[in-house]
């Protein structure tokens, strides 16, 4: 059994007038990529963000039910639910550049992000 995935911060309200990001990070326990996830999310939230965000860290092997009905399929995810439209990251956050393109921080067009992949039939 793994132990606990350390929560940032439980029970978020998902509240668009506060002017924070609400993030929910999708994990597998406490795996090496989760935990790296975790580590690299918080410190791009503390240093880029600035500390106005709200993470919500859910363990898909504790709360499978969550994590099926939101359709997660790939872990770990990041998911910003506010501002919208929700966005979605996938990976364990470890290119600085893409995450705060996905998160819409760096003033680029999100819609652009082309997905990074290794089959060159996938465009």
């Amino acid at each position: 059994m793994s132990p606990p995935v350390p929560v940032v911060s439980a029970d978020v309200e998902l509240r668009p007038e506060t002017g924070r990001l609400v993030l929910q990070l999708y994990v597998s326990g406490a795996t090496a990529g989760s935990l790296r996830a975790i580590a690299n999310i918080t410190a791009i939230g503390e240093d880029s963000m600035r500390g106005q965000y709200d993470l919500e860290v859910i363990d898909a092997c504790q709360q499978s039910d969550l994590t099926c009905s939101r359709l997660i399929v790939v872990l770990p995810t990041l998911v910003r639910q506010l501002p919208l439209p929700a966005r979605r990251i996938v990976g364990d956050l470890s290119n600085l550049d893409y995450v705060l393109r996905g998160l819409g921080l760096d003033g680029a067009d999100t819609d652009e992000i082309e997905p990074r992949t290794n089959d060159p039939d996938v465009r």
